[in-house]
């Protein structure tokens, strides 16, 4: 147990400040000056604060639907023009400039000369490390969102609509790190491996009628709202203009759930496989 209190405490004083700086920065720059989140989070606002001074059913109901369209809006509008691909790279900066960086010759030989075993070392680091990283992007994420909506069920919720995507990220970033020690390949590589994981779970896993079923009904499902629209889809427009339809509901959360599984096994593999790469690595 002291190995381990002394690994954390070394990790933790040892850790570059600059790539959590990077992915603070970007997230700050990303919400509050990236022009096309402007329309998307003006209408959020206004729909939300409307809602509560009303009391006309119809009235609340039509703004509540608007608030639900605007909030896919801007989740697609988040996820893919800025989380994609800006925060995914400074994400996987972040790992090369924390892990390859640290797994250097010099380095390494200390930590060796010290009564740790390798698996503790490099289990330590990539907790750490994610955590750390995970917990800047969501704070961060969550006090911008809270500062600029006032709305601190979307604030908080919002952050983890991403967290199967951040471990996607991590994991393949983690391997890529430990395999190549090189922090430009690191850099890319949760970017690239993104994509291609998409792209293997939209082809083999699922079809892709399916497969754009759950993107659908994917930030409603983040945000555990789906049991919630459930009675609005009753109508064939309100369907519509969410694009889902109550029949499909259960299958979309079916296929949500089979992603998350999906993630999290090839995240716990891919981090074997990167400390198993690690154990029987040479230090040179």
């Amino acid at each position: 147990m002291r190995k381990i209190i002394f690994l954390i405490k070394y990790e933790l004083l040892t850790q570059n400040p600059f790539p959590y700086v990077i992915l603070i920065a970007s997230i700050a720059i990303a919400t509050i000056y990236f022009p096309v989140l402007h329309a998307s989070k003006e209408l959020i606002f206004q729909v939300f604060q409307g809602a509560s001074q009303l009391n006309d059913k119809e009235i609340v109901t039509s703004i509540y639907i608007s608030s639900l369209i605007a909030l896919k809006g801007f989740y697609d509008d988040f996820k893919y023009e800025i989380f994609i691909p800006w925060l995914a790279l400074s994400i996987s900066a972040s790992y090369g400039l924390s892990i390859s960086s640290s797994l250097k010759r010099e380095r390494l030989r200390f930590i060796f000369s010290l009564p740790i075993g390798r698996t503790k070392y490099i289990l330590t680091k990539i907790i750490i490390t994610t955590l750390m990283l995970y917990l800047l992007f969501h704070f961060t994420l969550y006090a911008l969102l809270y500062l600029r909506f006032k709305i601190m069920s979307i604030a908080f919720l919002f952050p983890l609509a991403f967290l199967r995507d951040f471990l996607i990220i991590s994991s393949i970033s983690i391997f890529t790190a430990i395999l190549s020690r090189n922090e430009l390949i690191t850099t890319f590589s949760g970017l690239i491996g993104w994509i291609f994981n998409n792209f293997v779970f939209a082809n083999i896993f699922v079809s892709g009628e399916s497969y754009s079923l759950m993107l659908q009904a994917e930030p409603f499902y983040s945000m555990n709202l789906l049991n919630e629209i459930m009675n609005f889809l009753d109508y064939p427009i309100i369907a519509s203009r969410l694009g889902l339809s109550k029949d499909l509901i259960p299958t979309a959360i079916t296929l949500n759930n089979l992603s998350l599984i999906y993630t999290l096994i090839l995240s716990a593999t891919l981090i074997l496989l990167s400390i198993i790469t690690f154990e029987r690595g040479d230090i040179g």
